[in-house]
């Protein structure tokens, strides 16, 4: 995410100016690779999805073929299949858990996905706990989910380190604008994401709120966001319901100072950035009671 890549280019060089780090990414909608370099020791190399394979099974390929280029001392993985194929490398291996993939699956309907992703990632956690020589948990949810899963014993150094907050969330403090009640919901547009509850709430509001506009911001999931456009003029919210897609970041701090409140009614969270970015710019937050 930009927001995790601007943390680490603005901050490495304050650590260590020696330190070089090449990042994979890999699209679904790009055709080429392409290779951005955004420090002199920061270096983002873009691959396209391989075709006919499903990411899980072909993400893994491509990370293979790229650590036989180059020589790492550490390698930091975000996702445990991003390791499936490299566990007899001898390069210390790290993996940072951003969500719970069995808990997650509840939320998706389209089964391909179920297995291939989240069960596909459930079975590799557990496989490739054990082998790893560091763990980190970005919440200390994560902790108590892999002592429920019965491996917490298994990890090796596991550390808690929770998602950053740059200082320039901080520095933009909400000045809403009297003539506009704008509620701000930032979050991929998915079924675990749960806007269609900000549709349905929105009617309500609207009905005692005047000058009201609610602005939905991220990646989407295509049938979600179909199922969302089709709420929006069934319910004639045009103008007042807005998708903005993905957004820079500058324009997401503006949208954070400019709005009366910050919406997040997800069905299910690890550590919700729209919750803490939102606190750090004063915006006060609605949301959802989940455990």
């Amino acid at each position: 995410p930009e927001s995790v890549l601007y943390n680490l280019v603005t901050k490495i060089s304050d650590v260590d100016k020696t330190i070089n780090i090449k990042i994979i990414s890999i699209n679904n909608y790009i055709k080429q690779a392409i290779v951005t370099e955004y420090s002199h020791n920061v270096c983002v190399y873009h691959f396209p999805k391989l075709k006919f394979l499903s990411r899980s099974l072909g993400d893994p390929l491509i990370i293979k073929r790229f650590l036989k280029t180059y020589s790492f001392d550490i390698i930091h993985a975000h996702y445990p299949i991003a390791l499936s194929l490299i566990m007899k490398m001898d390069t210390p291996k790290v993996l940072t858990l951003h969500g719970i993939f069995h808990i997650e699956k509840k939320f998706v309907s389209n089964s391909f996905v179920r297995v291939f992703y989240h069960d596909y990632n459930t079975y590799m956690l557990k496989s490739i706990l054990p082998k790893i020589d560091g763990f980190v948990a970005i919440s200390p949810y994560v902790i108590d989910e892999l002592k429920e899963m019965g491996v917490y014993h298994k990890v090796k150094n596991i550390f808690q380190i929770n998602n950053p907050i740059d200082e320039s969330f901080f520095s933009r403090k909400s000045s809403q604008n009297d003539n506009i009640n704008l509620i701000f919901d930032p979050a991929r547009i998915t079924e675990r994401k749960n806007q269609l509850a900000a549709i349905n709430s929105i009617k309500l509001v609207i009905k005692k709120v005047p000058n009201l506009k609610l602005v939905f911001t991220g990646g989407y999931d295509i049938d979600y966001l179909k199922k969302l456009n089709d709420a929006i003029i069934s319910n004639d919210l045009n103008g007042i319901v807005e998708y903005r897609g993905k957004v820079p970041r500058d324009q997401i701090l503006e949208l954070y100072k400019k709005s009366s409140i910050v919406w997040t009614l997800s069905r299910q969270e690890t550590q919700p950035m729209a919750i803490i970015e939102a606190m750090a710019t004063g915006t006060p937050v609605i949301a959802s009671n989940i455990e």
